[in-house]
This record gives C-alpha cells, sequence and structure tokens, in this order.
C-alpha cells in the first residue's frame, strides 16, 4: 500500500531527517504511480463470446491465421475473429453478457471489439458485417453497454434489444416507381424518403459520356443544340 511506504518518510521527518525523508517520499510516489498504471491496465479486459448455435456449414477464421477451419458449438471467439456462413447455414454468437447475433446464410461477420472494464462493469462490443444479414439481440438496454454494428457504408450503434441488418439493394424504374412512390406517401411518416429520379436529357447523356463539347446551349434560351461530327 502506498499509506504504508509514506509512514517511513513521516517518521524521518519527525526525527529531523529531512534529506531521507525526501528520499522515502518520492520512493513511495514511484510505487504509487506504478501501481495506477497496473491498475489501469487491469481495468479493462478482453473478453471472448461463444459460438451458441449453428445450422449446416460454418466456418472461422483467427486472427493471422490464413485457413478457414469447420466452427463447432461452445467454440470460442476472440477478437478480429472471422466467421462465416455457407448456402443454408445460420450461426447464433453469445456474448458475455448474454446478448446474441445470428448470422443467415451467405454472410460474412468479423467479431470486433469486446471489452469489458471490471471497474465500471460495463461492456463494449463491436461487429462488422462484411456480407450478408444479421439480427442482433441484447440481453438489455444499459448506459454501461455499448453494441455497435458496421456494414458497408453504415455505421450504427444498436439501441433497441432486437436490431436487424439486411443487405439489400433495390433500383427502382419504369411505370411502378410512381405506385410505390405514392404507397410511400400514405403510411410510414418519418421512414420513408421519396427520390424522384428523372431520366437523362440527351446533353446530360453526352456529358456523362464525355461529349459534353458537342453539345452548345443557345444565347438567352434553356434549349441545346447538338454539333455531330462529319
Amino acid at each position: 500500500m502506498a499509506s504504508e511506504h509514506l509512514g517511513n518518510p513521516m517518521d524521518r521527518k519527525k526525527a529531523g531527517d529531512l534529506d531521507a525523508a525526501l528520499t522515502a517520499t518520492e520512493e513511495a510516489l514511484r510505487w504509487a504511480e506504478t501501481a495506477l498504471s497496473t491498475t489501469r491496465a487491469k481495468k479493462i479486459r478482453s473478453v471472448s463470446a461463444t459460438l451458441a448455435r449453428k445450422q449446416g456449414t460454418v466456418q472461422s477464421r483467427k486472427p493471422r491465421e490464413p485457413v478457414w477451419t469447420t466452427a463447432v458449438v461452445k467454440q470460442d471467439l476472440v477478437e478480429q475473429e472471422r466467421l462465416r456462413t455457407l448456402a443454408a447455414s445460420r450461426v447464433g454468437v453469445l456474448f458475455v453478457d448474454g446478448s446474441e447475433i445470428r448470422l443467415d446464410e451467405n454472410s460474412l461477420a468479423v467479431i470486433g471489439e469486446m471489452k469489458e472494464n471490471v471497474v465500471r462493469h460495463s461492456l463494449s462490443v463491436h461487429v462488422m458485417v462484411l456480407k450478408g444479414d444479421i439480427l442482433a439481440q441484447l440481453s438489455s438496454l444499459s448506459g454501461r453497454k455499448r453494441f455497435s454494428v458496421a456494414a458497408p457504408g453504415v455505421t450504427t450503434r444498436v439501441r433497441s434489444t432486437r436490431f436487424r441488418y439486411r443487405n439489400i439493394k433495390c433500383c427502382v424504374s419504369g411505370s411502378v416507381a410512381a405506385a410505390l412512390r405514392w404507397k410511400s406517401m400514405e403510411s410510414g411518416a418519418g421512414r420513408f424518403t421519396n427520390f424522384l429520379l428523372p431520366p437523362l436529357t440527351f446533353p446530360e447523356y453526352l456529358d456523362l459520356l464525355g461529349q459534353g463539347e458537342l453539345v452548345e446551349k443557345r444565347k438567352d434560351s434553356d434549349s441545346f443544340v447538338a454539333f455531330y461530327p462529319n
């Protein structure tokens, strides 16, 4: 204890030996700084997750290992470990607080940061989805728990006990766009954003092809004149 080290300098000061008291005090301060650094290093520790359930073919790859291996139930998963599912396969990963993520088929994820603060009893988990779909189910919501999911172009902190990310891309064109736009105005206020994507004009089309010099805007008019090479 630092107080035990400070007792000796106090006695030496009372005895009038100030130089010895100063030396002993400096030694006690060095000891206290070392103890503080050790405590801070032990305050935050890395934890592991567990492969709770699987269906079909599930593979994992440890950090700095080039080979994928078959994952098994109750297997420990460490930070930066990759996990993937093949066709018709699924996997569930359980964290130390009881939260769980589930990967659907043809998915690839990295179990990123898993840090526990043993002093504040808090947990920080970060998962990156590189491919496929993920469902996150948190055991509870707490200010001492931070659970985030990242995907290409998307990073979010999970603020509910249930979160799903689907890697779906939609492209709407033709006459159905108007019908979809009309439906979005009837319900889901605040949850939909309408984007009107008109077709390219001919000058815009030429500019997209890098041939914008073939078009010249008429003076005092909104019309364009196209020049065609011989």
